[in-house]
């Protein structure tokens, strides 16, 4: 039985960052086509662009606490949850 779930786990760091930002364009046009929320929230946001953590560090940070007037109903759920676990 080995340590590890499969050889990804155990790539050299600098590997797998590359492969991470390799995939998170299209990631972030995904969300942005198929959720009007995000689409909002990274309205202006080029997502080709996103290949540095200099570049995701740009991205704004959707907070737990805009979910409520930015979600409807899944927004209230999860700030309820939240409340509800004593980290509200």
């Amino acid at each position: 039985m080995t340590d590890h779930f499969d050889q990804l786990e155990i790539r050299d760091p600098e590997q797998r960052e590359l492969a991470q930002f390799n995939l998170l364009p299209d990631l972030i046009r995904q969300a942005t086509a198929q959720a009007p929320g995000w689409a909002d929230h990274l309205k202006g946001i080029d997502a080709g662009a996103l290949t540095t953590r200099a570049a995701l560090a740009g991205v704004p940070v959707l907070r737990k606490a805009a979910l409520g007037d930015e979600a409807g109903c899944l927004g209230a759920a999860l700030l309820a949850l939240d409340t509800i676990g004593g980290h509200g």
